[in-house]
């Protein structure tokens, strides 16, 4: 596959087919994400760096501010021209590959990304700014993410609203400031690991690590927390989810 390179914040490939194609039309699905509190419209653009270049986005953009950045740049070089949300079945509480499906009966569609993600956000009780990519691409000028500013057709947000939707638990450390957020997952008992009846060893979530913290250890894979930047790309690729982010109880001491 060719790719074209832009650098911002470090170097990002693209699919050629971008730049050979007269219109984007985006499909997402309406999805919870452990790292950018929503998948929905804005994000489904991240889909076009191929295949495993998307590690080298995780590596230059560890965390959740440093990677909504980083998609509001891929979104300002590629921006869809219709995007058209799957919220029929939707996914709530650990996603975006762990979650529960939950119905909400809807579909979203709209020119501005940004207003769609805002919408969404708003559908579940969020404030639309607290997911951090519709932040900076409004910031950015890219949409619009002011729910005032924004024509609704269809359904009104207040009968459509989707009452006690679950978001990934997660999401409380990610408020926290970057030095802070280290800090404690280093201290809390926080970290990802591997459901033994769930994996079979295909190793997607070692070649996706970006920082190569995934290992065999006595037949087991297994997570160095202390290399672990908690991007959650393993538990994103994992097709049986085997691996998620666990908190375990510390040992009681007599």
């Amino acid at each position: 596959m060719k790719f074209d390179r832009i650098v911002k914040e470090g170097e990002i490939p693209f699919a050629q087919i971008k730049d050979e194609v007269d219109v984007i039309i985006s499909l997402p699905k309406f999805k919870t994400h452990n790292l950018t509190t929503l998948t929905v419209a804005v994000k489904n653009i991240f889909g076009l760096v191929p295949g495993l270049h998307k590690v080298h986005c995780h590596k230059v953009a560890p965390n959740f501010r440093s990677f909504a950045r980083l998609l509001t740049n891929v979104y300002k070089k590629a921006r869809p021209h219709l995007s058209i949300v799957d919220g029929i079945i939707a996914m709530e509480g650990e996603g975006p590959s762990s979650g529960d499906p939950r119905f909400l009966g809807l579909v979203l569609a709209g020119a501005d990304a940004v207003s769609v993600d805002a919408v969404a956000a708003k559908l579940i009780g969020l404030d639309p700014f607290s997911v951090p990519s519709t932040k900076y691409a409004h910031e950015a000028g890219l949409g619009q993410g002011e729910l005032k500013n924004i024509e609704i057709k269809g359904e009104s947000i207040e009968r459509a609203r989707a009452a006690d939707f679950k978001l990934p638990k997660i999401l409380m450390l990610y408020r926290l400031p970057n030095v802070l957020l280290r800090f404690l997952c280093r201290l809390l008992p926080f970290k990802m690991e591997m459901d033994p009846a769930k994996c079979n060893k295909c190793m997607l979530c070692r070649d996706i690590c970006p920082e190569q913290a995934i290992s065999e250890v006595q037949g087991r894979l297994r997570v160095d927390a202390k290399r672990c930047i908690l991007c959650l790309c393993c538990s994103e690729m994992c097709p049986r989810n085997a691996v998620g982010l666990r908190l375990f109880k510390r040992r009681k001491i007599e």
